[in-house]
């Protein structure tokens, strides 16, 4: 694996484009292999680590850093960099990434997982049941950078990658066995339309071969698949019916046929993950692991011993009579929805943060049908929605400011014995640096304002 990556880059000028953590990782790689190749980092911002401004590696910085892509011969790009309105015409065969380098020489031992939500939390149940029996790895968002995983591929039998469609949007290796969970409106900040970036999430299975896996939702087959033909092994997830190569679920059973072998795997009663799309994901975690080997021992114990994530309908704790719950990582209306249904006596919903043009009636239409009694709205994307709610809905609608007076409000509106979420259905960027920032910042907030009662 390594020496493929290190020949292909061998004698040619190397373009590492973003210098954050996974550029670093990729210059670390060069330097401690020795690649014999010319060097170059662009990057938006100053490079000021003074060792690397005195190793001869050519800089690109300012905000014209992405006009050097033209005299590099492989352009190694970092996920966060959008090229929404650049021409890449000339440039896009030189385009690769340490997801793509990774895939082409370690795809056949790689699981990889993407769809809108329930990536981070669907990956790591894969390894939860894995681990049982087998050495694997964790990759990508909810791991390391692929790089830095290069000198454990003759002791590991799989490597699990939580992939981004910013990871996936340039690739052209497809894992062995993969799963796209689903996808609702999201990154249009990032991507010309809505289409393109299901083309990007698309490229996880586009590239796959005959004896490879594809593990999809069925309920959103004619959006995750469009109309092409596929030629992989197919496994539908759904609660609607159970055939050869399909897992169905429901609240309370799991059953798995994949070549004419069937499992039927009872919901762990003491599972901590809640709600129905949290059983969906164990679905499709158990579905996997079983291909990949694992027994059906190893899944139920995969599920049964496995930890909700930071940030995913996480509870924070009983405060003055009343449960919070963190869920910051909902960034789209679909997910917000699903969150309230999936915790019990929700007496008042945080909603908003960053405004990227997503289309927010389902959630509007939820909010005036008045299923939570107490809705407090925030930020660019709440001011939206409660212009458009403020005199319509049953429900007790509040405009805060930010994060902080949001917090102030729930805690006097919210009724003892009852339970408050936030639940964005939004971005975090903008206000904070990521939504574990934002959700840390709310269970702040919340110790902050109800000891002060």
């Amino acid at each position: 694996m390594k020496s493929g990556i290190i020949n292909e880059l061998s004698g040619k000028k190397v373009l590492i484009l973003g210098f954050g953590r996974e550029g670093k990782s990729t210059y670390n790689f060069l330097r401690v292999n020795n690649v014999d190749c010319t060097i170059g980092i662009a990057d938006k911002n100053d490079i000021t680590d003074e060792t690397i401004l005195k190793s001869g590696v050519l800089f690109h910085t300012g905000e014209t850093y992405l006009n050097a892509m033209k005299d590099y011969d492989v352009i190694i790009k970092t996920p966060g960099i959008s090229f929404k309105d650049v021409d890449l015409t000339e440039i896009r065969e030189k385009i690769t990434s340490q997801t793509e380098l990774f895939l082409k020489y370690a795809g056949h031992k790689t699981i990889g997982i993407t769809g809108t939500k329930g990536k981070s939390t669907t990956s790591s149940l894969i390894y939860n049941m894995l681990v049982q029996s087998h050495k694997v790895l964790l990759v990508g968002n909810i791991g390391l950078p692929a790089f830095e995983m290069i000198d454990s591929y003759e002791d590991t039998d799989w490597y699990i990658y939580e992939l981004s469609s910013h990871q996936l949007e340039f690739v052209k290796s497809s894992p062995k066995i993969c799963a796209l969970l689903n996808m609702f409106e999201e990154h249009l900040d990032h991507y010309v339309s809505y289409e393109a970036y299901k083309e990007a999430k698309r490229n996880i299975y586009k590239y796959q071969k005959e004896e490879d896996y594809y593990v999809y939702n069925k309920s959103m087959a004619d959006v995750i698949n469009g109309e092409r033909e596929l030629k992989q092994n197919l496994v539908a997830v759904s609660t609607e019916d159970f055939t050869n190569n399909s897992t169905y679920y429901s609240a309370n059973e799991i059953k798995i046929n994949v070549d004419g072998n069937t499992s039927i795997l009872e919901v762990p009663k003491n599972m901590e993950l809640k709600g129905i799309h949290n059983v969906y994901n164990a679905s499709v975690a158990a579905t996997i692991a079983k291909i990949a080997g694992a027994s059906d021992e190893d899944i139920l114990t995969g599920i049964a011993t496995f930890k909700t994530l930071p940030h995913r309908l996480q509870e924070i704790g009983v405060y003055a009579g009343v449960t919070y719950i963190d869920d910051s990582i909902s960034t789209i209306p679909a997910a917000t929805i699903s969150a309230v249904a999936s915790v019990d006596n929700v007496d008042t919903i945080i909603v908003g943060g960053m405004d990227r043009g997503i289309n927010y009636e389902e959630l509007i239409e939820f909010i005036h049908d008045g299923k939570v009694p107490n809705v407090i709205l925030m930020y660019d994307s709440g001011k939206q929605i409660f212009e458009k709610v403020k005199t319509d809905t049953t429900a007790n609608v509040i405009y805060a400011d930010d994060l902080e007076k949001a917090v102030i409000l729930a805690v006097q509106i919210t009724a003892k014995g009852k339970t408050c979420i936030m639940s964005p259905a939004a971005a975090s960027y903008g206000v904070f640096k990521n939504f574990e920032e934002r959700g840390d910042k709310f269970k702040e907030f919340v110790v902050k304002y109800t000891s002060e009662m």
